[in-house]
């Protein structure tokens, strides 16, 4: 059996393609390492518009890395490439006019009709698993043709007096003015998700019915499952993970679903489920997705105090790669890498070396090596660390593993230890080439936050300016005028805070200003800072309701939701909002 992955979708004009993503790791999948992931997970700045382009780009082959709204030196590479075939400026910049010219415009227009045949049968394959049960094939025959904007409805008290409740109507009804079918798909997946978290399944099952894509109506399906289980929804969650008609979709569900039970205390059910999954996982054939999901499985039950059930799922998996003949050699090592990774995560690096790809295979080996590294700066095993992060080649990734390094010693008390790490990572940053300009201001970025974790503010400001991408300057900043809040120089933090607010304002896509938004006001509410968290959200509310297109629109409403709720569990943030 072939493993068919996560579906996602695409489309120029009418067209539809989904595809499956290289991990298969779900929205919350913990990053295992490698740049842009763990450390700031939650402040990097994952974008619609670049997840767009990421999943479009890798349908044209020009494109082979993950599909996660970030931006990352593959993809400018993927960027400049399509513009220079495309007749336009290869400057690698992303926004909606290169959103727009790739779904529109001629070259793709050709890459895609390549494609067709393929789509069709995925669609025709998609459809013939939602029609075998009653309670999916309903999905399939929803009035679609009778979902119509309401045209007399006002939002300006939604915009006013937000809640979650309005702001997911508001959502609903502008998805429903966007023309595009694929886009409204898109838009529809999204909002089905914050409806799932906001304990709205009937709903959220409704939106997925709006979606006409099959494919993406499973792929739905196994997002509202995964909200679910990650809000805690348990029993609602073991239903929708039975409704998803798609075996590997449905074992993305179960694996969320496990974690949720583990953290829950209920380890006899997060184990038969752990058990289940280990086993129907044999019939896939690809190592790839199959060893990063049990991985990411592993990390959650490990994560919810269950380490005995997470090593052994990952003894078993080391197991079968050992005698695995299936994968070809490049499939073997990445297999063996995210294991490898998975282990360190773990704070088991031995058992990291173990299955680290050989030295030959450098490009399977960099999530492994970082993560390694990290786990023996975890140990307190500085030179050992040092040793792993100068096996990385390349300045970017080296540099982002060595300020990563420092933030684990800063937070252990360990100066003298993190400044020479910072020290090494600063040269290796000043070795990137000026081309990869991301990879230089992430690198930037985790220098700034690794002096800010050992109470060095002035330090991490200095390194914050020269971060050249203006989404993390503008995290940066707000977590160092956070820091000064919390100890009581109001002076200092709203002087940083104007330096968030003019980093922001040179975002140039308002979606992506709106995102920006709303994770830091979800932040600031996290660390205690009510009145500048309600603030920041409130610029993202404005900036919203002045949106020209409904898909941006929408899109940015269903993060706003996901910051309300945020903001709302804090109870730091007194009538922001309720969920009525």
């Amino acid at each position: 059996m072939q493993y068919k992955g996560r579906a996602i979708w695409l489309a120029i004009g009418t067209a539809i393609f989904v595809v499956a993503a290289a991990t298969g790791v779900s929205r919350a999948a913990l990053q295992s390492g490698e740049p842009g992931g763990q450390a700031l997970s939650r402040f990097m700045p994952r974008s619609p518009v670049i997840e767009r382009v990421q999943i479009m780009l890798r349908e044209f082959q020009l494109y082979d890395g993950p599909a996660d709204g970030r931006v990352n030196d593959e993809l400018t590479i993927a960027v400049k490439q399509y513009q220079s075939i495309s007749g336009l400026q290869p400057d690698g910049r992303i926004n909606e006019e290169l959103l727009g010219h790739i779904e529109f415009k001629g070259e793709a227009q050709r890459l895609l009709s390549r494609l067709e045949d393929v789509s069709k049968t995925q669609r025709a394959v998609a459809r013939q698993k939602l029609q075998q049960s009653s309670l999916t094939r309903k999905l399939l025959d929803q009035g679609r043709e009778k979902i119509i904007a309401d045209p007399t409805r006002d939002a300006t008290a939604c915009y006013t007096a937000p809640t979650i409740a309005c702001l997911i109507h508001e959502a609903v009804e502008t998805a429903k003015s966007v023309h595009r079918r694929h886009f409204r798909d898109w838009v529809y997946g999204e909002i089905a998700i914050v409806q799932a978290r906001a304990r709205m399944p009937d709903a959220a099952r409704q939106s997925a019915g709006y979606i006409e894509d099959p494919r993406l109506i499973i792929k739905t399906l196994r997002d509202i499952a995964e909200a679910q289980a990650e809000t805690d929804q348990l029993d609602a969650a073991v239903v929708s993970a039975g409704i998803v008609p798609d075996q590997w979709s449905r074992i993305e569900a179960l694996s969320a679903l496990a974690t949720a039970q583990a953290r829950a205390g209920d380890w006899p059910s997060s184990r038969r489920i752990a058990e289940e999954i280990s086993s129907t996982i044999s019939e896939f054939d690809d190592a790839r997705p199959k060893t990063a999901l049990l991985g990411k499985l592993a990390g959650g039950l490990s994560a919810a105090g269950d380490e005995v059930t997470a090593l052994s799922i990952l003894a078993r998996e080391g197991d079968r790669l050992g005698l695995s003949d299936g994968p070809g050699v490049s499939g073997r090592n990445h297999a063996l890498s995210t294991l490898s990774a998975a282990y360190s995560n773990l704070d088991q690096p031995d058992n990291g070396r173990r299955h680290m790809p050989a030295p030959e295979y450098a490009v399977h080996r960099r999530t492994a090596l970082i993560a390694l590294a990290l786990a023996e700066a975890r140990g307190g095993r500085d030179n050992e660390a040092s040793d792993v992060a100068a096996e990385l080649k390349e300045d970017q990734y080296r540099a982002v593993a060595l300020a990563d390094i420092a933030r684990i010693q800063m937070t252990a008390s360990r100066s003298q230890a993190a400044r020479l790490s910072l020290q090494a990572a600063l040269q290796s940053a000043k070795g990137i080439n000026a081309d990869r300009k991301f990879a230089g201001a992430l690198a930037r970025d985790r220098i700034s936050l690794a002096w800010l974790s050992g109470g060095h503010p002035a330090e991490a400001e200095k390194a914050a300016e020269n971060i050249a991408d203006a989404k993390l300057r503008a995290y940066a900043f707000a977590r160092i005028g956070n820091h000064f809040m919390q100890n009581d120089d109001a002076i200092n933090g709203g002087r940083l805070y104007l330096r968030m607010e003019n980093a922001a304002a040179s975002i140039g896509s308002a979606l992506n200003r709106v995102w920006m938004y709303a994770n830091v006001s979800l932040y600031l509410a996290e660390k205690g800072d009510p009145d500048h968290a309600l603030k920041t959200f409130r610029t993202g509310l404005g900036v919203t309701q002045k949106m020209s297109s409904s898909w941006a629109r929408a899109q940015a409403l269903v993060r706003l939701v996901s910051a309300l709720e945020g903001l709302t569990k804090t109870g730091l943030v007194p009538g922001a909002a309720n969920k009525n």
